[in-house]
Formats: C-alpha cells, sequence, structure tokens
C-alpha cells in the first residue's frame, strides 16, 4: 500500500496495487509482482528495493518504507478492484513493530504517527493503478508512464515547484538517469536534460551549482540521494546532477 499525506493542503492519496501487478524494480531487476518485493529485497538484503520501485511506479520519491523483516510471497490473488483500507491502528502497530524494516528514524516514526492518526478513510482520494496486458503471463504490468501521465503533479513539493529552479543530470546509464529524470520532476523540480558524462563520475554522485544561497533544490537532491554538493561555474541549467556507478546501479 502506498499513502501520500497532504502536509500543506490536506489532498491525501492511498494506492494498492493488485498482488499479481508487475512493476519495474530499479537495479536490473527487471519486473517483479509486488506479491513478491518483500521476498526480493530480503534475498538482496536490501529493503530499501521496494522504496525505488515504487518511487519508479508513482514517479515521485517515497519517502520511507515499511517492510517486514521476514516476508512471504502473496499467491492468493487480490480481490476484484478493491477499494483500499486505511486502517489507523493497523498502520500505527507496524510503524513501530519491532519486527519490520524501515529507514525511518524515531523522531520520523512519531511525526508519521500523529499524521496517521488524525486521518480517517474518508481524507483519502484513491489512485488507481495504470496497467498494460501482458501477453506472455498471467500477470499485468505496472505502465509507469501511464500512471505519469495520468497523475502527473500528484506528488509534488510546493516549495520546490516555487523555486522554480532547473536540473542538468550527466549519466554514464541512461536507463538510470531516465528513472531519476522522472523521479525529479515528480517532485515540481524540472528536468531540461540528460547527457552523457564525458568521465566518470563520483561513486555516488555530486550536485553542482553556482547559486548565492542554499535552496530547498539543492538540499533535496542532496539528502535524499546522497550526493557531494560543490559549488561551481555551471551551463545550461541552475543544478548539475552527476550521476556516479553506485547510483546508478540502484536505479537502471
Amino acid at each position: 500500500m502506498l499513502l501520500s499525506f497532504g502536509l500543506t493542503d490536506e489532498v491525501n492519496y492511498i494506492m494498492s496495487p493488485n498482488h499479481g501487478q508487475a512493476v519495474q524494480v530499479p537495479g536490473g531487476y527487471g519486473q517483479y509482482p509486488t506479491a513478491s518485493l518483500g521476498r526480493l529485497a530480503e534475498i538482496e538484503h536490501d529493503p530499501a528495493l521496494i522504496q525505488r520501485a515504487f518511487s519508479s511506479a508513482i514517479s515521485g520519491y517515497v519517502d520511507y518504507y515499511v517492510a517486514p523483516e521476514t516476508s512471504k510471497i502473496y499467491k492468493q490473488p487480490s480481490e476484484e478492484d478493491p477499494d483500499p483500507r486505511f486502517e489507523r491502528f493497523r498502520l500505527l502497530r507496524l510503524i513501530f513493530a519491532p519486527t519490520v524494516q524501515t529507514n525511518m528514524n524515531i523522531f520520523d516514526k512519531i511525526h508519521i504517527a500523529m499524521t496517521i492518526s488524525k486521518k480517517r478513510q474518508s481524507d483519502f482520494i484513491v489512485l488507481n493503478p495504470v496497467s498494460k496486458p501482458d501477453k506472455d503471463q498471467d500477470s499485468v504490468e505496472f505502465y509507469e508512464k501511464g500512471f505519469q501521465k495520468k497523475y502527473k503533479g500528484f506528488f509534488f513539493h510546493q516549495s520546490l515547484r516555487e523555486e522554480g529552479l532547473s536540473v542538468k543530470i550527466l549519466y554514464d546509464s541512461y536507463s538510470a538517469a531516465v528513472i531519476l529524470s522522472r523521479v525529479i520532476e515528480g517532485e515540481g523540480i524540472r528536468v531540461v536534460d540528460l547527457s552523457q558524462l564525458d568521465e566518470a563520475g563520483t561513486e555516488r554522485c555530486t550536485i553542482q551549482h553556482a547559486l548565492k544561497k542554499p535552496t530547498k533544490t539543492v538540499q533535496f537532491l542532496s539528502k535524499q540521494f546522497n550526493c557531494v554538493v560543490e559549488e561551481s561555474e555551471v551551463e545550461g541549467s541552475d543544478i548539475i546532477m552527476s550521476l556516479g556507478s553506485q547510483i546508478e546501479e540502484e536505479w537502471k
């Protein structure tokens, strides 16, 4: 289940793909049914894999993930066209359960728990996954581009959009740059160009800018993608994001 909270406009979204719906998993894994994402993350010892898969699916950055330490594959299909249920007390128990893996620290948990405690089912707008038939399998494929087209702008950060800064992405792996550009644009940041790196980048990623004061866009990119920030002259955009081998391996 995916939950999106509108902290400034009180517009909240909820989405729950069918168990058999296959999503693209960044990192070169190809497509996996959502029912087996937890098992894949467990095998790879990388629970953040679920976070990246859903970020790619919705073309927006998923801030937090909560996953069981020991997962299972859900073989029984979901009910036909189920209406996702916002179960407040179950979610609160999950967040603080000792048997889950999450990237939330204790302060994040308290903040999210307070947000959840104030919500009801009627506070959420249901988003429907966009799929296209998969002729080779019984499952259906989550259609990232179709979802992006239908719900473009639903997950943007108002402060990032208001800054109006542009980003140029330099890459060695084009597929990683494409996915990251969709995720970044979904947050309200304009990606103006994707260009091949002239030389090998850093292991992770580098943010270059010539801005005279700290900006929320630079802070967001450096924090969420763990990039080094450098002040230097840039051309063709306000910010240049150079991808390194590690981030490309995660998002390709």
